[in-house]
């Protein structure tokens, strides 16, 4: 319980088990979810994952989850396990199913299993730093990594063939067009590989920090991606030019492209939107979350998003009543922890 005003006497650290380094304004912070808990807290159909969502994947009627205690779950559409992956030492950061599963972690590996029986099949050794992503192109498998680089990696002896180096800080998100390789980075930057010569192509600037996650649309040729300078912006690729930008209240950790071209956006602020690229506006704002928004996926006409509240939530885009109107919201203030610092923090604390 509070009992004077945030900032009176500045920023106090609680001592108790529950509050252990937590300022005021994240305490109340915890009373303002705890408040949107018991008010949305069933919308969305929530699937408890019981640990962090970090990642997640759905194919055939099937989820596959990475999880910030060390597995990787497969669940049915409702949330019953069908099968665990445990193995990795850190915390899951991505999923991939291509013929076998495959799962990147904060322990500096990646692992590949039998999607089926659970079964590990190969460890991929070689990064220096955590594992953030990764691309399965031409018969090798690309990775990238907070070490900076991005691993080429022969797929049946598990080798690390190679490195693209070219980023200054964490290579977060990867994607492949069937010729190119783009990377998203903390560096602010995303960069165009060429596969078959192992070299950077182009380097794309826009973001005024880091950038979270990439996504391709083969379709429009373009790339869409999301940073903490709290936006979601649009890069054309026949024009090498960011042409559109969604601004945000807060870092903007994922992003999808949906059926109908418009595209959703999950936020550190717990919320997805919903955008219309035509007009540049938002449309609807869906809340259910209470926790940060790392990952959302289609499955037909259904949204699924996970979050570092522990759950997997599904959201009918046919439904009419589906959000609510967006309002004019306030940009929350910038962290004054460098990114390192609170990778740290996080760390600490278990994440």
């Amino acid at each position: 319980m509070i009992s004077r005003e945030l900032g009176e006497y500045g920023p106090q650290i609680g001592t108790s088990d529950d509050n252990f380094f937590q300022s005021d304004r994240d305490l109340l912070k915890q009373q303002e979810r705890n408040k949107k808990k018991q008010e949305f807290g069933q919308q969305g159909s929530p699937i408890d994952c019981g640990a962090k969502v970090l990642h997640f994947l759905i194919q055939n009627d099937h989820i596959f989850v990475g999880l910030s205690n060390f597995m990787c779950l497969k669940m049915d559409l409702t949330g019953n396990i069908i099968a665990q992956f445990k193995g990795h030492k850190g915390p899951v950061t991505f999923v991939h199913l291509d013929k076998d599963l495959y799962t990147c972690s904060w322990d500096k590996t990646v692992k590949r299993w039998n999607p089926e029986t659970g079964d590990l099949i190969k460890t991929y050794v070689g990064h220096s730093d955590f594992v953030k992503s990764l691309v399965l192109a031409n018969g090798r498998l690309y990775t990238s990594s907070v070490d900076k680089s991005i691993g080429i990696w022969d797929l049946e002896s598990a080798k690390l063939i190679k490195t693209l180096q070219g980023h200054r800080r964490s290579v977060e998100s990867v994607q492949f067009d069937g010729e190119y390789l783009y990377s998203g980075s903390s560096d602010n930057t995303i960069k165009q590989w060429h596969i078959k010569e192992e070299r950077e192509v182009q380097v794309f600037s826009g973001h005024d920090t880091s950038i979270y996650k990439i996504l391709l649309d083969r379709e429009q040729e373009c790339i869409w991606s999301v940073s903490a300078d709290k936006t979601c912006r649009r890069l054309d690729l026949t024009t090498s030019k960011f042409d559109l930008k969604f601004v945000h209240p807060d870092y903007v950790k994922s992003v999808i492209l949906l059926p109908n071209g418009h595209i959703a956006t999950g936020c550190r602020d717990e919320n997805i939107r919903i955008w219309d690229p035509t007009t540049e506006k938002c449309l609807k704002v869906i809340r259910g979350h209470f926790g940060e928004i790392e990952h959302l996926t289609i499955h037909g006409a259904v949204l699924w998003s996970g979050s570092l509240d522990g759950t997997l939530r599904s959201w009918n885009l046919l439904d009419p009543q589906l959000g609510e109107a967006p309002v004019e919201e306030e940009v929350v203030e910038e962290s004054l922890m460098t990114e390192e610092e609170e990778r740290e923090l996080a760390e600490l604390m278990g994440l």
